[in-house]
């Protein structure tokens, strides 16, 4: 790992009327998308850290994206974990949607850092060949990050004009959601450690079994 560039991006979305908090979804039925993956041990963490067994609390009911995705435009999975680009375009799209807790703050409750969701690797051979190289694009990485999530809106029009999102609102509403963020060398550690050992929590296998090392 050479860089973080995203932290959490996923929000459970609801509109039911007697989902009034994050608790209130004990009982319920409750769509979500990346099953054995990243979202599925974020969405059990974010559960247990709050009282939830993702087991016996609550029935999850797995789709792929855009099934998802559809779904919650149409109503029918009117309870969701979904994350963004996604889930700014079901709030627009189904007026009954909206977020009901940013999953982002409730996690830093939980685990003390921010989650950590995106990221940049390379193999260890690649960079100590390519030192140069690296450093090029991590520059350019950051400048990039850092011109999308600018005041202004100039990256957000970028991403407008240039068919990554439908409209010019989309994009404006999207974009600060996706938690775009530059981290690298030490100061990315803390969060990527605490993500680890957050899933670890979890399900061991999710980190390969052992907590990575600095290596």
């Amino acid at each position: 790992i050479i860089a973080v560039n995203t932290l959490g991006a996923l929000y459970i979305l609801t509109g039911d009327d007697s989902v009034k908090s994050f608790a209130d979804i004990k009982g319920k039925t409750v769509y979500a998308t990346g099953k054995g993956g990243y979202y599925e041990y974020f969405i059990n963490y974010i559960l247990t850290q709050n009282g939830i067994d993702p087991e016996k609390d609550v029935t999850i009911e797995y789709k792929e994206q855009s099934e998802l995705t559809a779904l919650a435009i149409d109503g029918t999975a009117n309870l969701c974990f979904i994350p963004e680009p996604y889930a700014t375009k079901v709030i627009a799209e189904n007026k009954e949607m909206k977020r009901l807790v940013d999953l982002n703050r409730l996690w830093e409750k939980s685990a003390g850092s921010k989650p950590v969701q995106g990221v940049v690797i390379a193999r260890t051979e690649y960079i100590e060949q390519n030192p140069e190289y690296i450093e090029t694009f991590l520059f350019q990485n950051e400048v990039a990050l850092n011109y999308l999530s600018s005041e202004g809106n100039q990256g957000i029009n970028f991403l407008y004009t240039n068919n990554y999102f439908s409209t010019f609102e989309l994009a404006q509403a999207s974009v600060p959601a996706c938690n775009l963020a530059f981290m690298k060398g030490e100061e990315m550690k803390p969060v990527i450690n605490s993500t680890f050992d957050a899933f670890y929590s979890i399900d061991p296998a999710s980190a390969g079994g052992a907590i990575p090392d600095d290596g």
